[in-house]
């Protein structure tokens, strides 16, 4: 086997390269439109890379680095084996020294719409969650022997969608704090913008981001909501809620203000979505993703009977040493 060669793409030839060395699934999002200046604000305002392996010529792995301060993060990953994944994170790694990044993460989004994040990690049960990589357990365990560790592990629960849990407390957010929630379309990309222009928040700016991703869905984004819960007309939180196929509801990216998140405010997003679930005749409802360091959020899903089915994992590499990746 010949040793393998890491480009950096730099031209167009090399481009269309990278993008025929196609990642595995991932549903409403092309890769082109991440790779492209014009529809990628992170790549115009960050420096970047693409890098891509090959053997004999042949593409056989790629990923693109992004410049983060004292880190690199790294998206669009895609392998076939051991040795594409020490060649790949070793230039990968001598990259992001050069820039002054401490630290190498990843896989996350590529343009920062909070989708895609993680590699599948053993022991995952059921079908791959349309949100993420559908990515081969092995490549858990090749980033593993390149010296990575896992950072960040989320889940994706599954619950099925009988009695509403929320009820009761969501009446109560309604009677006692006044909230009212109002629900816009994914396709409404103004008017869920609009929905957050009072407030500074950051969890709230990131909205935005998510707006323009669910305007690239497609046939799926014309049913799928976005319901903003307001206190005293304010918007104090946002529960995505989109539908599947096979009777799948799936919710995700709640957030909530931090004077709120104690109180019934969660429940209340999780009673209206309960409900629009419930009269499309949902059979199972799927929570993506929660921090596994998040107690509450996990907590308040497996109370109404959510089990974990999925797991993804967000890894780190140190860069401080000099020699960070070893064949020993």
């Amino acid at each position: 086997m010949a040793k393998i060669h890491v480009l950096e793409c730099g031209t167009r030839a090399d481009m269309r390269a990278f993008l025929r060395c196609e990642m595995p699934r991932r549903a409403f999002t092309q890769t082109d439109q991440a790779c492209d200046l014009h529809r990628n604000a992170l790549l115009r305002t960050r420096r970047h890379a693409f890098l891509l392996a090959l053997d004999n010529d042949k593409p056989v792995a790629r990923l693109l680095l992004m410049d983060d301060g004292n880190r690199a993060w790294f998206s669009l990953l895609h392998l076939q084996g051991q040795e594409d994944a020490w060649a790949l994170f070793e230039r990968a790694g001598q990259i992001a020294r050069s820039w002054g990044a401490l630290a190498l993460f990843g896989p996350v989004s590529p343009d920062g719409s909070g989708f895609g994040l993680g590699l599948c990690l053993p022991g995952s049960q059921g079908c791959a969650s349309p949100w993420h990589s559908d990515t081969p357990e092995q490549w858990a365990h090749f980033m593993k022997l390149c010296g990575f560790e896992r950072s960040v592990t989320l889940t994706e629960l599954a619950a099925p969608c009988g009695k509403n849990p929320y009820e009761r407390a969501a009446e109560w957010a309604k009677e006692r704090i006044g909230l009212t929630i109002t629900s816009f379309s994914l396709r409404e990309r103004e008017g869920c913008k609009a929905a957050f222009a009072a407030s500074e928040d950051a969890a709230e700016r990131g909205f935005d981001a998510f707006a323009r991703y669910y305007a690239r869905c497609g046939e799926l984004a014309r049913h799928g909501r976005a319901l903003v819960a307001y206190v005293a007309n304010k918007p104090i939180g946002w529960l995505l809620v989109v539908p599947e196929q096979g009777g799948v509801v799936r919710f995700l990216h709640m957030q909530i203000l931090s004077p709120y998140r104690r109180g019934p405010c969660a429940a209340a997003l999780l009673d209206t979505a309960w409900r629009m679930a419930r009269a499309r005749g949902a059979r199972e409802l799927r929570a993506s993703t929660i921090d596994a360091q998040n107690v509450n959020s996990l907590r308040m899903a497996m109370n109404a009977g959510g089990r974990i089915c999925r797991t993804y994992g967000i890894f780190r590499l140190g860069l401080q040493c000099k020699y960070i990746i070893t064949k020993n």
